[in-house]
């Protein structure tokens, strides 16, 4: 059916009719829309397959598909290497935060050495 004759019909049940006629055509005229958008989609993807040359061709699908266990596979080491990286962040957040604490040792130790040092001179003075 062509758009003016659903619109017509539609438009006819709008005029007359109790309130369940009314939703009934409410709900034919969104299916109708939804139908259209569906149909231009595919349209489109029907038209830009056959720029690429792939429509009624069994190697394009064989290509298609293997292009997409590809790129599954791609996803997956992605997946792999983002997780291995967040493990190895915080490894490393871990060794900073360890040799951080042994930085405050060592100053703590220099500075407690420091102190004897100058200790002992002031008392070999005397």
């Amino acid at each position: 059916l062509s758009d003016s004759v659903v619109s017509s019909r539609l438009s006819g049940l709008h005029s007359t009719g109790p309130p369940v006629e009314l939703a009934s055509a409410r709900r034919l005229r969104l299916e109708n829309e939804r139908l259209v958008a569906e149909v231009a989609r595919l349209r489109r993807l029907l038209l830009s397959g056959a720029a690429r040359g792939e429509v009624g061709s069994e190697d394009a699908a064989i290509e298609e598909e293997a292009r997409f266990v590809a790129l599954e596979m791609e996803l997956q080491h992605s997946r792999e290497v983002i997780q291995a990286l967040k493990t190895d962040r915080k490894r490393l957040k871990a060794e900073k935060f360890d040799l951080l604490n042994q930085m405050k040792a060592l100053y703590s130790t220099l500075e407690d050495k420091e102190r004897e040092l100058r200790d002992f001179i002031r008392n070999y003075e005397q």
